[in-house]
Protein backbone atom coordinates (compact mmCIF):
# COMPACT_ATOMS: atom_id res chain seq x y z
CA UNK A 1 0.00 0.00 0.00
CA UNK A 2 2.85 2.62 0.76
CA UNK A 3 5.47 1.36 -1.65
CA UNK A 4 6.05 4.58 -3.50
CA UNK A 5 6.90 8.04 -2.87
CA UNK A 6 6.14 9.73 -0.31
CA UNK A 7 5.68 7.13 1.51
CA UNK A 8 8.02 4.33 0.97
CA UNK A 9 11.14 5.65 3.28
CA UNK A 10 8.59 7.74 5.87
CA UNK A 11 7.10 6.36 8.66
CA UNK A 12 5.68 9.83 9.55
CA UNK A 13 4.09 10.85 6.13
CA UNK A 14 2.30 7.23 6.53
CA UNK A 15 0.75 8.11 9.90
CA UNK A 16 -0.56 11.72 8.56
CA UNK A 17 -2.01 9.88 5.75
CA UNK A 18 -3.73 7.41 7.81
CA UNK A 19 -5.14 9.95 9.77
CA UNK A 20 -6.13 12.02 7.17
CA UNK A 21 -7.53 8.96 5.08
CA UNK A 22 -9.40 7.75 8.19
CA UNK A 23 -10.62 11.01 9.80
CA UNK A 24 -14.73 9.95 10.35
CA UNK A 25 -15.47 13.86 10.59
CA UNK A 26 -14.13 14.44 7.67
CA UNK A 27 -16.04 12.17 5.72
CA UNK A 28 -13.87 9.39 5.14
CA UNK A 29 -11.40 11.14 2.65
CA UNK A 30 -10.08 7.51 1.46
CA UNK A 31 -13.40 7.25 -0.32
CA UNK A 32 -13.42 10.06 -2.13
CA UNK A 33 -11.70 10.72 -5.59
CA UNK A 34 -11.23 14.49 -5.09
CA UNK A 35 -11.34 15.28 -1.58
CA UNK A 36 -12.10 19.44 -0.76
CA UNK A 37 -9.47 19.89 1.92
CA UNK A 38 -11.34 23.31 2.89
CA UNK A 39 -14.97 22.01 2.58
CA UNK A 40 -16.28 18.15 2.41
CA UNK A 41 -19.13 18.87 0.92
CA UNK A 42 -17.62 19.93 -1.81
CA UNK A 43 -15.83 16.49 -2.56
CA UNK A 44 -16.43 15.10 -5.35
CA UNK A 45 -16.27 11.49 -6.56
CA UNK A 46 -17.66 8.96 -3.81
CA UNK A 47 -16.23 5.83 -3.90
CA UNK A 48 -13.86 6.30 -6.54
CA UNK A 49 -10.82 6.96 -5.04
CA UNK A 50 -7.55 4.63 -6.20
CA UNK A 51 -7.89 2.67 -2.85
CA UNK A 52 -11.26 1.96 -3.11
CA UNK A 53 -11.37 1.49 -6.94
CA UNK A 54 -8.66 -0.88 -6.70
CA UNK A 55 -10.32 -3.27 -4.39
CA UNK A 56 -13.36 -2.89 -5.77
CA UNK A 57 -12.04 -3.48 -9.16
CA UNK A 58 -10.74 -6.71 -7.90
CA UNK A 59 -14.25 -7.98 -6.61
CA UNK A 60 -15.54 -6.67 -10.29
CA UNK A 61 -12.73 -9.00 -12.02
CA UNK A 62 -13.24 -11.89 -10.13
CA UNK A 63 -16.81 -12.01 -10.02
CA UNK A 64 -17.74 -11.50 -13.59
CA UNK A 65 -15.29 -14.00 -15.62
CA UNK A 66 -14.27 -12.46 -18.64
CA UNK A 67 -15.92 -9.26 -18.64
CA UNK A 68 -18.38 -6.96 -16.67
CA UNK A 69 -21.94 -7.68 -18.28
CA UNK A 70 -23.56 -3.84 -17.81
CA UNK A 71 -27.08 -5.22 -17.98
CA UNK A 72 -26.53 -7.20 -14.98
CA UNK A 73 -24.84 -4.03 -12.93
CA UNK A 74 -28.07 -1.55 -13.87
CA UNK A 75 -30.80 -4.33 -12.95
CA UNK A 76 -28.55 -5.02 -9.60
CA UNK A 77 -25.68 -3.41 -8.78
CA UNK A 78 -23.26 -4.88 -6.00
CA UNK A 79 -23.63 -2.85 -3.15
CA UNK A 80 -22.62 -5.45 -0.36
CA UNK A 81 -19.31 -5.84 -2.85
CA UNK A 82 -19.01 -1.43 -2.22
CA UNK A 83 -19.87 -1.92 1.33
CA UNK A 84 -17.22 -3.91 1.93
CA UNK A 85 -14.53 -3.07 -0.15
CA UNK A 86 -15.04 0.20 2.30
CA UNK A 87 -14.44 -1.71 5.46
CA UNK A 88 -11.33 -3.35 4.02
CA UNK A 89 -10.18 -0.67 2.82
CA UNK A 90 -10.51 1.58 6.01
CA UNK A 91 -9.41 -1.71 8.01
CA UNK A 92 -5.70 -2.31 6.40
CA UNK A 93 -5.33 1.67 6.65
CA UNK A 94 -6.12 0.93 10.35
CA UNK A 95 -3.13 -1.85 10.32
CA UNK A 96 -1.03 1.11 9.52
CA UNK A 97 -1.61 3.89 12.14
CA UNK A 98 1.83 3.30 13.68
CA UNK A 99 3.57 4.42 10.29
CA UNK A 100 4.02 0.26 10.21
CA UNK A 101 1.68 -2.54 9.41
CA UNK A 102 0.63 -4.22 12.65
CA UNK A 103 1.10 -8.26 12.48
CA UNK A 104 -2.46 -10.02 13.30
CA UNK A 105 -2.23 -11.78 16.02
CA UNK A 106 -2.74 -15.89 15.56
CA UNK A 107 -5.83 -15.58 18.06
CA UNK A 108 -9.02 -13.85 17.87
CA UNK A 109 -8.75 -10.11 18.48
CA UNK A 110 -9.33 -6.10 17.84
CA UNK A 111 -7.01 -7.07 14.64
CA UNK A 112 -9.68 -9.43 13.12
CA UNK A 113 -11.93 -8.11 10.29
CA UNK A 114 -15.28 -8.31 12.49
CA UNK A 115 -18.48 -6.90 13.51
CA UNK A 116 -16.82 -5.66 16.19
CA UNK A 117 -13.98 -3.86 14.61
CA UNK A 118 -15.88 -2.58 11.73
CA UNK A 119 -19.90 -2.14 12.54
CA UNK A 120 -20.25 1.88 13.20
CA UNK A 121 -18.56 2.51 9.81
CA UNK A 122 -20.33 0.11 8.15
CA UNK A 123 -23.59 1.33 8.81
CA UNK A 124 -22.38 4.38 7.25
CA UNK A 125 -21.37 2.95 3.86
CA UNK A 126 -24.66 0.86 3.64
CA UNK A 127 -26.73 4.28 3.99
CA UNK A 128 -24.56 5.91 1.54
CA UNK A 129 -24.26 3.05 -1.01
CA UNK A 130 -27.90 2.64 -0.55
CA UNK A 131 -28.18 6.11 -1.62
CA UNK A 132 -26.66 5.46 -4.82
CA UNK A 133 -28.66 6.60 -8.07
CA UNK A 134 -28.06 4.27 -11.29
CA UNK A 135 -26.35 7.02 -13.31
CA UNK A 136 -23.62 7.36 -9.82
CA UNK A 137 -23.29 3.55 -10.00
CA UNK A 138 -22.22 3.36 -13.44
CA UNK A 139 -19.72 6.31 -13.25
CA UNK A 140 -18.54 3.77 -10.06
CA UNK A 141 -18.66 0.48 -12.70
CA UNK A 142 -16.90 2.24 -15.26
CA UNK A 143 -14.30 3.86 -13.33
CA UNK A 144 -13.36 0.42 -11.41
CA UNK A 145 -13.45 -1.32 -15.20
CA UNK A 146 -10.82 1.73 -16.23
CA UNK A 147 -8.90 1.69 -13.12
CA UNK A 148 -8.15 -2.51 -13.92
CA UNK A 149 -7.46 -2.00 -17.08
CA UNK A 150 -10.51 -3.94 -18.71
CA UNK A 151 -12.87 -1.15 -19.79
CA UNK A 152 -12.76 -2.54 -23.47
CA UNK A 153 -14.16 -5.51 -21.66
CA UNK A 154 -16.76 -3.59 -20.26
CA UNK A 155 -20.03 -3.04 -22.41
CA UNK A 156 -21.35 0.14 -23.18
CA UNK A 157 -23.72 1.96 -20.88
CA UNK A 158 -24.61 4.41 -23.75
CA UNK A 159 -27.71 2.26 -23.86
CA UNK A 160 -28.54 3.81 -20.68
CA UNK A 161 -30.98 7.24 -21.51
CA UNK A 162 -28.85 9.51 -19.47
CA UNK A 163 -32.26 11.36 -19.39
CA UNK A 164 -34.05 8.36 -18.00
CA UNK A 165 -35.09 8.84 -14.18
CA UNK A 166 -33.88 5.72 -12.64
CA UNK A 167 -36.45 6.80 -9.55
CA UNK A 168 -33.57 8.62 -7.74
CA UNK A 169 -33.05 12.15 -7.86
CA UNK A 170 -29.83 13.18 -9.24
CA UNK A 171 -28.12 14.78 -6.06
CA UNK A 172 -24.41 15.62 -5.48
CA UNK A 173 -22.09 13.08 -4.43
CA UNK A 174 -21.93 14.46 -0.77
CA UNK A 175 -25.36 14.63 -0.24
CA UNK A 176 -26.29 11.04 -1.42
CA UNK A 177 -23.50 10.19 1.71
CA UNK A 178 -23.84 9.55 5.34
CA UNK A 179 -20.35 10.33 5.61
CA UNK A 180 -19.74 13.63 5.00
Amino acid sequence: MFEKAPYAADITKRIEFVEWALAEKRGFPFIWSDYDEDDCTKSKGIFQSPLILATFSAHLKVTTGTGLNTKYFLEEFPSGAMVLTCCAVARALEWYKTGTMLKPSAIASENDFSEKTTEVNTLKFIRSVAKLSVRRWTQIVEAAADHHGYSAILRSVSDVDEDEDDGVEEISDVESTEVC
